[in-house]
């Protein structure tokens, strides 16, 4: 911190006094600042009301960029009929439009007083938030509002940009009514501060956490990476919730899409749940992308080990289900209404353009032909070729041999 020694008797000047005061607000702002702390401590979390443009925003704690705190000491209604600069928020006939909540610094200033030249000014400069960043009576306590441009599609709709210096709490999602469409709530560009103390349980709130969605734990990223970004997600979509990682990659809840931190590089994606592991890769990072795997729409490379259920055979050989679904390379469980027993199985995708109209097994060359060579079989829609091999031989009603399983469309 930048000091002043006052000394005795001396003439005190109005600049000397608001630089020491200046210089040890600066300094306990350049604390956060050089800290990189920056985004949403606690609170913050958006409930939009039912049938009128208003949401309801938690009390928070936050910090900007430069340092400075952001408080809302109690839960505020906010009015999005209108954004900041009075314009109407509500978007066209069948279009959309997303909008912007943020919170940004201010002055409450207050005590008028009249200095020695016959000058007016507001004595108490207190911080606070200010809807316009400034310290106009009228926006005190208030959040800034920011209006994207309507689209036709919600997916068309872009996020408006907001000052380097703000913290977004979240962004909304409008239809031709003005009011927020049903979970548009989106707060995946929200940073928020996951703070703990010695022994307590760290939790994580505000983040998109539907089912079938993915809630953001961390993410960080390192100088020259071209702004890469790694993050963690928990996979809240299933029982057996899963941990994911990605790498330049970005969930929305919101739209269900990836986007990418630098649009020519790779995206990569690690997950590892009650499935297995997979690897997955984006080759084309530039717009956004889709969940799906082994296609061009989503996650065009994939390769996975898992663990992934089921294929029951009959006693005459019949397929009437299929176990592994995900996974190029894993083990699985095999059973017929005599036996169970587990096997390793190796699949390799493929995309049918139609449905097969019969399933045809060959022997592999040195694997012996046991019971299921002798039934009928089933037919159905069989999306894979693999190798399926017993490795418990010689229980009854099962086959003990190595089997290629093609289809035949």
């Amino acid at each position: 911190m930048d000091r002043r020694d006052f000394y005795f008797d001396q003439p005190l000047k109005e600049n000397e006094l608001d630089d020491a005061f200046a210089g040890a607000e600066s300094a306990i702002w350049n604390l956060i600042a050089d800290l990189k702390l920056y985004g949403l401590v606690y609170g913050g979390e958006v409930t939009p009301s039912v049938g009128v443009s208003q949401c309801t925003v938690k009390k928070f704690a936050a910090y900007d960029k430069l340092g400075r705190r952001l408080f809302l000491a109690n839960d505020l209604l906010v009015d999005y009929t209108n954004d900041t600069l009075a314009a109407a928020t509500v978007p066209s006939g069948g279009h959309f439009r997303w909008i912007t909540i943020v919170a940004r610094f201010g002055r409450n200033v207050s005590d008028a007083r009249t200095d020695g030249a016959g000058g007016s000014i507001k004595f108490v400069q207190a911080e606070a938030l200010n809807s316009t960043g400034d310290s106009t009576p009228g926006n005190v306590g208030k959040l800034q509002i920011i209006s994207g441009v309507e689209a036709a599609t919600a997916n068309a709709a872009v996020r408006p940009s907001a000052g380097t210096n703000d913290v977004i709490i979240a962004d909304l999602l409008l239809d031709d009514t003005g009011i927020a469409v049903v979970g548009s709530v989106s707060v995946t560009r929200s940073v928020r501060l996951a703070l703990r103390t010695t022994g307590a349980r760290e939790t994580v709130t505000g983040f998109e956490s539907a089912t079938g969605d993915y809630v953001l734990l961390r993410e960080s990223s390192a100088d020259a990476t071209g702004n890469k970004s790694v993050r963690t997600y928990l996979e809240s979509g299933s029982t057996e919730a899963g941990l994911v990682f990605t790498v330049n990659a970005k969930w929305d809840g919101t739209t269900a899409l990836w986007t990418a931190d630098a649009g020519g590089s790779f995206g990569i994606k690690v997950t590892i749940d009650h499935n297995g592991l997979m690897i997955q890769r984006r080759s084309t990072t530039t717009g956004t992308w889709t969940d799906a795997f082994d296609n061009a729409g989503g996650w065009d490379k994939t390769f996975s080990i898992g663990c992934d259920g089921y294929t029951t055979i009959t006693g005459n050989g019949d397929i009437t289900g299929r176990g592994t679904t995900s996974a190029e390379f894993g083990l699985e469980g095999s059973k017929d209404p005599s036996a169970n027993y587990y096997g390793m199985i190796v699949n390799f995708r493929r995309k049918l353009a139609a449905a097969p109209s019969s399933i045809t097994f060959s022997a592999i060359p040195g694997a012996s032909d046991v019971n299921i060579a002798a039934g009928p079989f089933a037919t159905g829609v069989i999306t894979e070729e693999g190798a399926f091999i017993d490795v418990q031989p010689g229980i009854a009603g099962q086959f003990s041999c190595a089997r290629h399983i093609t289809t035949v469309v």
